[in-house]
């Protein structure tokens, strides 16, 4: 993904997936101009996301409330908290019986 910034009639705007978004309508009116830096980080950040969405990557953030979520695996993260975690990896070996078992049973998507 590409991103692009342009001053468009005195204020700055983005280009996203081919279209221009006006930065005062993403971050609000009531704040000023992003400086130049802010909208380097902000490309970054983009561009990052951008290529993890890419390379398939699996990537671990902690969220907001506390729990780990886990990203690259579909199109939402799963999240859990950490006693949730360890219960999950204490059953590990469970966890592969089962699915093996019941490997019939389950959809299985091919990696694009």
């Amino acid at each position: 993904m590409r991103v692009s910034i342009q001053n468009v009639n005195g204020q700055f705007c983005y280009m996203l997936s081919g279209k221009f978004l006006n930065l005062r309508e993403r971050w609000g009116h009531a704040r000023a101009e992003p400086t130049k830096e802010e909208l380097l980080a902000r490309i970054a950040e983009l561009e990052k996301q951008a290529g993890a969405k890419k390379s398939g990557r699996i990537e671990f953030k902690v969220s907001e409330k506390g729990g780990v979520s886990v990203y690259g695996l579909g199109r939402f993260p799963v999240t859990l908290y950490y006693e949730q975690w360890v219960r999950l990896l204490d059953s590990v070996e469970a966890l592969r019986s089962f699915l093996e078992d019941n490997k019939s049973k389950l959809k299985l998507k091919s990696n694009d």
